[in-house]
């Protein structure tokens, strides 16, 4: 017999849209703030799982509420985005038109493909807190459907800080099959958290298995030396992912420092 989906007795289904695993989702605030998140990153549950607060995925301020929501299915497509309305409609009878190509400016989730902006050689440079190998995957395959939408034509470039060392031990195939996704994979060591050193596992270690999969990756021992490295190895045309969920986005201040991308 068919069971039916549970909500908590003060909550109800508001809204049902269906969604590829790139759409992003758009959520308007009362305080007339926009956030965005890309469906890959909502947890999926089971059929009668409860799901979880929205305030758990989007940095949405505590005393702030979520009035409205959009489904976008090319927000990374500069023609689509600028082409493209969101039409606006108060409960006072405002109506206001704004283009999807403004709202790239809402700072939306952090770390969820952020731009830091653009290095002298050219080459664009983006952030993601990917830390799990299918956030990974569809972070690299959403880089890559960019990249087709702008005509670049050059590298991409995934510079992973694995996060603990007992995900990093226990996800390490995993990891290798989907970094392997790029087309260079530069390793920083592994980012420790609250967890004490594990010496059978590190950097070397799974930048070992990556290697089965694909030469093209290296480890290299810190921030300052994974910079210079992108200094002299990339070109226009060329797009930098920094992933992980520690400090790694810090490589992307210090490459794009005093220069912005143009979106």
């Amino acid at each position: 017999m068919y069971k039916r989906q549970t909500t908590r007795d003060e909550d109800f289904i508001e809204h049902l849209y269906i969604a590829s695993m790139h759409n992003t989702m758009l959520f308007f605030t009362e305080n007339g703030k926009c956030y965005w998140l890309k469906v890959y990153e909502i947890p999926e549950g089971t059929k009668g799982s409860k799901g979880r607060a929205i305030q758990n995925l989007i940095n949405i301020e505590p005393e702030d509420k979520v009035k409205a929501y959009i489904n976008v299915k090319k927000f990374n497509d500069p023609d689509y985005v600028s082409n493209n309305f969101i039409i606006l409609c108060t409960k006072k009878g405002i109506i206001k038109k704004t283009s999807l190509e403004a709202l790239l400016g809402f700072s939306g989730v952090w770390r969820r493909f952020e731009p830091k902006g653009e290095m002298e050689t050219g080459a664009l440079v983006y952030d993601d807190y990917a830390h799990h190998p299918t956030e990974i995957e569809a972070a690299l395959a959403g880089a890559r459907e960019f990249m087709s939408n702008r005509q670049m034509t050059g590298k991409l470039f995934a510079v992973f800080q694995p996060h603990l060392y007992s995900r990093t031990k226990i996800l390490k195939e995993d990891f290798a099959t989907k970094l392997a996704l790029a087309d260079e994979i530069i390793m920083a060591p592994i980012y420790a958290a609250r967890e004490p050193a594990d010496q059978t596992i590190s950097s070397e270690i799974l930048a070992e298995a990556i290697a089965r999969k694909n030469p093209n990756v290296r480890v290299l021992r810190d921030f300052a030396e994974i910079a210079e490295a992108l200094r002299t190895d990339t070109e226009e045309g060329d797009l930098i992912m920094t992933i992980g969920a520690g400090d790694i986005y810090k490589v992307g201040e210090d490459l794009t420092r005093n220069v912005k991308i143009e979106v």
